[in-house]
């Protein structure tokens, strides 16, 4: 009898520990997934590797009737938000997971523990007419390093994407591509030109001469619906023209994007497949004034053969392409950011560049005015710091 009592003794203590294994090694899985790169991103599992704190943002997309997908939103830390004093210097604890806990790609812009830092994160999805999206911010992990992935941010559609956190006078090509198709931009006759502090973290401070040259190739040309958008302030210099991107020389052009001095009115630039130079330019808005931050952008409808305009995420003309002839989009000049190409009768740009994107796809409106809310932190909803 006593025999037998051992025996189921000795059974049920080989099933607890079994029991145990099993949720070890289960747990094991979790914390190291190949889908999640190498952490499920979830409360438990972070913990587990040394995250001590975490922030819940809300995306507030209830007035819009438009859901997003991969979208980048931008992040804005401050002192009034979370304590420094938890982070990492460098901000090498950053991380960021889903409502599911599935960790997500991020790209630091600039950790600034003296005022705002800025940090673009990847939302797979933003339902439209809903403030209930949310990611989770964590932090405090004194043993983690950083794990930025910026060219996984820039996924849907975007060529070129550039924030200007370099200096001029860094190895060329300074200004570093945040897209997958690294278009590095390399400073060109900038003189006293350099980085400053903008609206978004850095941005690039042009003084009418130089410019950021980007090498042409093939999926910098386009012919089909895109997009140019950029967030400038004009300091109220230079002469006729202001001019942020242009790709093409002597009126040969591809696309541009600029304004008018007299009258701050945006306008693009291109050559037809009729082989016509053609200039649609906003009418009658004044959508530049200086000393004003402004995100201006400018959509290409090649099936409708049209151009919107854009100031801050709202739309203030539309105009048809002149001639009705579509863009030719074949030309192999180099793309400038801050100067025209046009000879010795060059118009440069007088001021910040803070950032400039380039899309093969035509943004809607809605998305347009997310892209200006997320610039200017109203596009999203911070709650307090939690212990984990």
């Amino acid at each position: 009898m006593g025999s037998r009592v051992v025996s189921l003794a000795a059974l049920l203590v080989s099933l607890q520990c079994a029991h145990f294994d099993a949720q070890s090694y289960y747990a094991g899985l979790l914390l190291n997934s190949p889908s999640s790169g190498g952490s499920s991103g979830s409360v438990d599992a972070l913990k587990a590797q040394g995250w001590t704190k975490r922030l819940k943002i809300n995306a507030l997309n209830a007035s819009s009737a438009e859901s997003f997908t991969d979208f980048p939103l931008l992040v804005h830390l401050d002192s009034t938000r979370i304590s420094y004093g938890d982070t990492e210097n460098s901000g090498a604890d950053v991380r960021f997971t889903d409502s599911s806990g599935a960790l997500l790609d991020y790209q630091l812009e600039r950790w600034n523990e003296s005022g705002t830092s800025t940090v673009w994160v990847r939302m797979p999805a933003i339902s439209a007419s809903s403030d209930e999206d949310y990611l989770y911010f964590y932090y405090g992990n004194p043993s983690a390093s950083a794990s930025e992935s910026a060219s996984s941010i820039w996924t849907d559609n975007y060529r070129a994407v550039w924030h200007f956190t370099e200096q001029n006078s860094d190895p060329a090509p300074q200004f570093k591509d945040s897209s997958s198709y690294g278009h590095h931009g390399t400073a060109t006759g900038m003189g006293a030109a350099a980085r400053t502090g903008s609206l978004v973290g850095y941005g690039q401070n042009f003084v009418g001469s130089g410019h950021v040259n980007v090498t042409d190739t093939t999926h910098l040309r386009l012919t089909n619906d895109f997009t140019l958008e950029s967030l400038f302030q004009w300091n109220g210099g230079g002469g006729s023209y202001g001019y942020v991107i242009e790709k093409g020389q002597n009126d040969d052009d591809n696309y541009a994007l600029f304004f008018t001095i007299a009258g701050g009115r945006l306008a693009t630039e291109y050559q037809d497949s009729a082989g016509t130079y053609r200039n649609p330019t906003e009418t009658p808005a004044t959508s530049v004034t200086s000393g004003t931050y402004v995100f201006a952008a400018v959509t290409y409808d090649r099936a409708a053969l049209r151009f919107r305009f854009y100031k801050n995420g709202i739309l203030t003309a539309t105009v048809a392409a002149p001639g009705g002839n579509p863009i030719a989009g074949d030309q192999t000049f180099d793309l400038r950011i801050g100067r025209q190409d046009f000879g010795g009768g060059n118009f440069y740009f007088y001021g910040t560049i803070d950032d400039v994107a380039i899309s093969s796809a035509r943004r809607s409106d809605e998305y347009l005015l997310a892209r200006n809310k997320s610039f200017r932190d109203t596009f999203l909803q911070y709650g307090s710091p939690e212990d984990l």
